[in-house]
């Protein structure tokens, strides 16, 4: 038997050391790899293994070896890489239309490109085609693509990831904005007068614990086609799919006062504490819940997009005299109070959802009338007090 087994091209019997071994070749060098030794087939068949047994046992190993010396990314696109991506290290609950934007944008600019011929000027040349896109907003962009090269590069399917070498821009638009306790006021005045019933609830959850609106409020996500398209139907209207993200009742606690928000920018879950009115509002709104079970809805349909939201937020600005500003900036009202209030950095971006204190430093400076507190606690400390 030993050396006419299977009759395969890829299967050679060495009689020198008594052993099968495959024969691969690699940009023109030969391989011949150790599959099976005379000794381990004999033990086989004494076994009662049967031919057929044994062949299988050589073609599992010969597909092992070849894993190793072949990379399965060999002609990988990076669309086929984009697919792999989100399939295997994205969901939609947590990530939805963001990424999709970003993916489609890499889809249409490189994603019939081999991703070993992509190189960093490739990048950085698609990335300065958002000619209508903040500094910022172009660097997330490189950002998202650079994640997916990374996974890439873990799995050894490329030596490096392009993007690393791409300079990020120069980023230069941080906002304070934040309202006084006069213009506070002013807004939630309007906000009860608006159409839109839920918004005074929303501002209000948003200044208490620094809420992303996406982190309230779905997002509609519609369906793609293989390119990652939206489907139109006959009207040419985009055809629904699901809603992404917002606040479910699932995840909120009326007796304690909590929220898990489940779909923030870190990825990681985090809560946050409602009181006061806000809470009472909870409580009356979970009496005709969402057949979706979505906190924020009207007559059972989700409140979900941006649209109807803002434009609702932004009239309420206009007649309490506010300008300048926007619903993340609701955001860094909360900071700012924080700050006001003594709290540490780390308290604030543990509320804020940050995964470090570098982001809440713009608020230092509120905090400026508490460096003669710190410097009494020494004092007192040394006996000078």
């Amino acid at each position: 038997m030993a050396g006419g087994r299977g009759k395969y091209e890829w299967l050679w019997f060495d009689p020198s050391r008594e052993q099968y071994r495959a024969l691969i070749y690699i940009n023109g060098v030969r391989k011949r790899p150790k599959l099976m030794t005379r000794k381990e087939e004999l033990s086989l068949i004494e076994n009662g293994a049967e031919d057929w047994e044994i062949e299988k046992i050589l073609n599992e190993r010969y597909k092992e070896i070849l894993d190793q010396y072949v990379n399965p990314a060999e002609g990988m696109t990076l669309n086929a890489l984009l697919d792999d991506y989100w399939t295997l290290h994205l969901s939609q609950e947590k990530h939805g239309a963001q990424y999709e934007l970003y993916h489609n944008f890499w889809r249409k600019q490189l994603g019939k490109r081999l991703i070993q011929e992509i190189k960093k000027g490739d990048v950085a040349v698609a990335r300065d085609t958002l000619k209508d896109r903040a500094p910022s907003t172009k660097n997330k962009y490189v950002y998202s693509l650079s994640s997916v090269f990374e996974f890439a590069v873990e799995r050894d399917w490329l030596e490096d990831n392009p993007c690393r070498r791409v300079k990020s821009l120069k980023v230069k638009n941080a906002r304070d904005r934040w309202l006084s306790t006069e213009e506070l006021d002013r807004l939630y005045e309007e906000c009860k007068n608006s159409n839109n019933p839920h918004l005074y609830l929303a501002v209000r959850i948003s200044i208490q614990t620094g809420c992303r609106r996406g982190e309230l409020f779905p997002k509609k996500s519609y369906k793609k086609d293989k390119e990652g398209r939206p489907l139109k139907d006959p009207q040419g209207k985009k055809i629904f799919d699901s809603y992404v993200g917002g606040l479910k009742w699932e995840n909120v606690d009326l007796d304690k006062g909590l929220l898990l928000l489940t779909h923030t920018k870190t990825g990681l879950n985090r809560k946050v504490a409602v009181t006061g009115d806000a809470l009472d509002m909870l409580r009356d709104l979970s009496k005709t819940p969402c057949i979706h079970g979505y906190v924020f809805h009207i007559n059972g349909v989700p409140v979900a997009g941006q649209t109807p939201l803002r434009e609702s937020f932004e009239r309420a600005c206009q007649r309490a005299g506010l300008y300048d500003f926007h619903w993340h900036d609701l955001r860094h009202c909360c900071a700012s109070y924080l700050a006001q209030s003594q709290a540490t950095d780390l308290e604030i971006a543990i509320q804020l959802g940050h995964s470090g204190t570098d982001l809440v430093k713009r608020y230092a400076h509120l905090r400026e009338d508490n460096s003669l507190n710190l410097v009494e606690k020494i004092e007192r400390r040394t006996g000078k007090l």
